[in-house]
């Protein structure tokens, strides 16, 4: 009843793996990285120890006339040509003083001292680390894929378990809002946790939902009997009136009676089907929103001139579409009222039909901005009222145009028309394409 969503955890189980196997992922290649980092440390301090240790030892064979032995990934070099070595090749000559790495092919690992005066260049080919180097990336790569794989594996695995309990509640949720009675959430959702704390909470919401619901039904009824009564009582006693000699003028009040009744009546029933959760409204419906201009003049037009108001019905275009006369002719009665009661003496109201709704113009002193943004509100009066009233006008209008799909508008100044620059004041559009169906099919009686 209260749930209309088909909304499903999938969603969110996905977001938990994802997020897992984006957190295992990360942390195994800054792993990768972080081993390369270290090798590339290590390559470089141990290869220049060891090729200074190479060179030391070197120096001081020299020194003592012995023999030189390197070995096969090794060669050195010496500017000295009584050395016996080979001359310092150009490639080398430019090479800062200690460990040196030259990336140009063939790369390799340099080492340049001062021996006797002259260069001394021990140098170490790059072949076998590279090898090394090439091995120890395909093994990250291996193990970042791997980690990542089974990383998906547990994280599916893991979401889907630490879902199950909110799916359960979900499915609970939905089976319990179902219906338009309170059925109560199973107590083996309720556990020790999170997940049973908001179990609990919205199982209680639910019954406070459902009861305030059973309370609401109860008072509408009792509402529809209650106002039947005297509407009852009223329209018995006009009939009996008119049974009597009357004259023109008073037969023509007791006509005025007897409509408001019908009106009265028509619009209880609606009010309390506006109560329900039902879209559609019974009752009758008209295509001629002009019928209910004349029901509105009628009504509002002695009052206006009471106050010297100009108060005129501008028909020049036909409203398309079938609506709820009584549901409709409230909407209008409700800003002409609003309209009547803001406009000074010998002020000016129009009420202007269009061809998809109609529009209340008044020349009075407008809404002030602060006002503007709560007019709609319940209990809500302008700072510049007159009269008396409860603010409920605009804020039954607004209900009922949002029940019926219409829309109801206070417009600025520069949404007006040319037509409209005699109006100062307050310009209220209704708009009337989109509206929920009017099903005829039923007495607008029940209630």
């Amino acid at each position: 009843m209260f749930l209309t969503s088909n909304a499903n955890p999938v969603g969110l189980k996905r977001r938990i793996a994802y997020a897992f196997v984006l957190l295992i992922s990360c942390m195994a290649i800054v792993s990768a990285l972080a081993v390369k980092n270290a090798f590339e440390y290590a390559e470089t301090t141990l290869t220049g120890e060891y090729l200074s240790d190479i060179n030391d030892a070197l120096i001081q064979v020299l020194n003592e006339g012995g023999a030189i032995r390197m070995p096969l990934t090794m060669k050195v070099y010496c500017d000295n040509p009584d050395s016996g070595m080979e001359p310092v090749p150009e490639r080398y000559k430019s090479l800062a003083e200690g460990y040196s790495e030259v990336a140009e092919p063939p790369a390799v690992f340099a080492f340049r001292s001062q021996w006797q005066g002259h260069a001394l260049v021990v140098v170490r080919d790059q072949e076998s680390f590279e090898k090394t180097e090439q091995k120890m990336w395909l093994f990250s790569a291996i193990t970042v894929i791997a980690v990542v794989f089974f990383a998906t594996l547990l994280g599916t695995v893991l979401s889907r378990r630490i879902m199950r309990p909110v799916e359960r509640l979900s499915e609970a949720v939905r089976d319990a809002a179902g219906g338009n009675h309170y059925k109560a959430i199973p107590r083996e959702i309720m556990t020790n946790d999170e997940v049973g704390a908001l179990a609990q909470l919205c199982d209680s919401s639910m019954r406070r939902l459902y009861d305030a619901l059973k309370r609401e039904k109860s008072f509408t009824g009792d509402v529809s009997h209650e106002l039947r009564t005297p509407l009852t009582v009223i329209e018995t006693s006009s009939e009996l009136l008119e049974m009597t000699d009357l004259t023109p003028q008073q037969s023509r009040q007791v006509d005025r009676i007897l409509r408001a009744v019908s009106q009265m009546r028509s619009l209880v029933t609606l009010f309390l089907q506006l109560a329900r959760t039902e879209r559609s409204i019974q009752g009758p419906s008209t295509d001629n929103v002009r019928e209910l201009f004349t029901v509105v003049e009628e009504a509002w037009k002695p009052i206006a001139a009471k106050k010297q108001v100009k108060l005129s019905f501008v028909t020049a275009e036909r409203c398309q579409g079938n609506f709820s006369p009584v549901l409709l002719a409230t909407v209008m009665n409700n800003l002409v009222k609003n309209a009547v009661m803001y406009v000074s003496d010998g002020g000016r109201i129009e009420v202007i039909e269009k061809p998809d709704g109609f529009m209340v113009a008044d020349n009075g002193p407008g809404i002030p901005p602060e006002d503007r943004k709560r007019i709609f509100a319940a209990f809500t009066r302008g700072t510049t009222a007159r009269g008396s009233g409860e603010g409920l006008g605009l804020s039954i209008a607004l209900h009922i145009c949002e029940r019926m799909g219409w829309q109801i508008r206070l417009l600025d100044q520069t949404d007006r028309s040319e037509k409209l620059s005699w109006a100062t004041g307050a310009v209220f559009a209704v708009t009337l394409t989109g509206s929920a169906p009017v099903r005829k099919d039923m007495n607008a009686e029940n209630g």
